[in-house]
């Protein structure tokens, strides 16, 4: 059984930082605290834990969910006992001061992790007001990829369910939900490679077979 689900998470918007490589490397304390003065000001998370959520390996990606995204405990097991797969698509904060209300990447084929696998101990300098934290989900590198960012409106229900307010957190959505978001995704990304040069087709090529192929995995 697969469970689709809609996690938020802060923008890395990093400038430093190409589109394809977001979430691909660890803050330094001045980027960490601008995510934390963020939090202060009332948008999304405290801390940018997610920055390495993206961060492509050979064989698998391991990758951080904030305690109010993590799977309810009745969602980690199927029917048999066996571990549950997921499918996470990552959504921007609509308070967010860039990109805000955005889809902007996928982990299918998805499996939670024991509390293992720590997070660098680079977090332990950035805040010492934090637990040590731990990366608490995997999935195969080649089921990962950040797209070409979509736009979503919590009302329309085309995304999600319709939604007065969503706030944070994770929100469980149908098959139909992941369907609209891969087929918008896929369009909006067949639309840049269309429309950019050579120096940056791979990367844009690259996403796009991994939506194709994770749409195909699905039957969506």
């Amino acid at each position: 059984m697969t469970t689709f689900v809609a996690v938020k998470i802060h923008y890395d918007h990093r400038k430093d930082l190409p589109i394809h490589l977001k979430y691909s490397r660890i803050p330094n304390p001045e980027e960490y605290r601008h995510y934390t003065d963020l939090y202060n000001e009332g948008v999304g998370g405290n801390g940018f834990h997610e920055c390495m959520n993206f961060a492509i390996g050979r064989d698998t990606v391991d990758f951080y969910l904030s305690p109010t995204c993590v799977p309810g405990n009745n969602r980690q097991l199927d029917q048999n006992g066996n571990p549950e797969e997921f499918v996470f698509f990552t959504f921007t904060y609509q308070q967010g001061p860039i990109l805000p209300s955005h889809i902007i990447g996928v982990h299918a084929g998805a499996r939670l992790l024991p509390r293992t696998a720590r997070l660098g101990s680079e977090f332990d300098e950035i805040n010492r007001n934090f637990e040590r934290l731990y990366y608490n989900a995997q999935a195969p590198s080649d089921l990962v990829t950040l797209f070409t960012p979509i736009p979503y409106d919590h009302e329309e229900g085309r995304h999600t369910r319709r939604y007065r307010v969503w706030g944070n957190g994770r929100r469980y959505i149908e098959r139909n939900h992941a369907s609209n978001i891969l087929n918008d995704a896929i369009q909006k990304t067949e639309y840049a490679l269309r429309n950019r040069g050579n120096e940056s087709r791979t990367q844009i090529d690259n996403q796009l077979n991994t939506l194709k192929k994770i749409k195909s995995s699905y039957g969506l």
